[in-house]
């Protein structure tokens, strides 16, 4: 029986709203893509900066802060992660952070 074949883009939308998720407590049972952060799931700003920040250490990425303001939605942060990734280990198709 043959390993199932690693999904770049579903790994990282997982650990992404597992992340929010967990940065959010208790105030939201489920989060998915189409979440909007301020509208949907009531982030403030040190909850945006609680985000950034796991997500930073997630992915082992950095991300300023002109990026993090164009994130309205998971996601756009998804987005930007696989984005960055992408850019950071090109030989690994992005997925190089799966060791972490």
């Amino acid at each position: 029986m043959s390993k199932p074949e690693f999904n770049h883009a579903t790994f990282v939308e997982q650990r992404l709203c597992a992340t929010v998720k967990h940065c959010l407590g208790l105030r939201v049972s489920h989060v998915d893509l189409t979440h909007r952060l301020v509208d949907d799931l009531c982030c403030d700003s040190i909850d945006h900066v609680e985000i950034v920040m796991k997500v930073e250490d997630c992915f082992g990425i950095e991300i300023t802060d002109d990026e993090a303001a164009e994130c309205r939605t998971v996601a756009d942060y998804s987005v930007l992660v696989r984005r960055k990734l992408m850019t950071a280990y090109p030989a690994a198709g992005g997925a190089e952070c799966a060791a972490s």
